[in-house]
C-alpha cells in the first residue's frame, strides 16, 4: 500500500498561499445580452495570474445557450449549457477547475451556442491564487 504525499508534506514546507493560507476570493461578471444572442462572443473580464478556478456559477434574467470558459479553453467552465430564465446553474465537469492557470492575461469568456433572448446574465466565478517560486514551481494545467 502506497503512501501518497502532497507537495508540502513531500517537502516540510508549508506555503502561505496554499491550502489554508489562501483566501478563496470571487468575482462577478455581468452583461446584458442582445434580444437575439446567436453566435455572439462575450467578454467577462480577467481572472489574476495564477488563478485557480475552485467553482463557478451562472443565472440569466432570460433564457440562453452557450459555453463560458478561459483563454485557451473556450468552453473550460460551463459546455454547452442552457439557461432557463432565472434558474442559476453550477459548474460541475469543468474542465479548468483546480489547473492553475498561469500567467495572464486570462479573459474570462463567453460563446452564445443558440438563440436567447435579452436579459441580464450573471457569472460567478470563485478561485484561489497560487504565486509560483522557487520552492513551489509553476506547473501549467493539462
Amino acid at each position: 500500500m502506497a503512501n501518497i504525499q502532497g507537495f508540502a508534506i513531500t517537502n516540510k514546507t508549508p506555503i502561505a498561499s496554499h491550502g489554508e493560507g489562501n483566501d478563496e476570493k470571487v468575482m462577478r461578471f455581468q452583461v446584458t445580452l442582445p434580444v437575439t444572442a446567436a453566435a455572439d462572443t462575450i467578454e467577462f473580464g480577467y481572472l489574476p495570474d495564477y488563478a485557480v478556478i475552485t467553482g463557478a456559477e451562472i443565472i440569466c434574467t432570460a433564457t440562453a445557450a452557450l459555453d463560458v470558459g478561459v483563454t485557451g479553453d473556450g468552453d473550460g467552465i460551463f459546455d454547452g449549457i442552457t439557461l432557463a430564465a432565472n434558474v442559476p446553474q453550477r459548474t460541475e465537469l469543468s474542465t479548468v477547475m483546480g489547473k492553475n492557470l498561469g500567467m495572464g492575461p486570462v479573459a474570462v469568456t463567453g460563446l452564445c451556442t443558440g438563440v436567447g433572448t435579452a436579459g441580464t446574465l450573471n457569472l460567478i466565478v470563485r478561485f484561489v491564487v497560487e504565486e509560483p517560486g522557487v520552492a513551489y514551481p509553476f506547473v501549467a494545467a493539462v
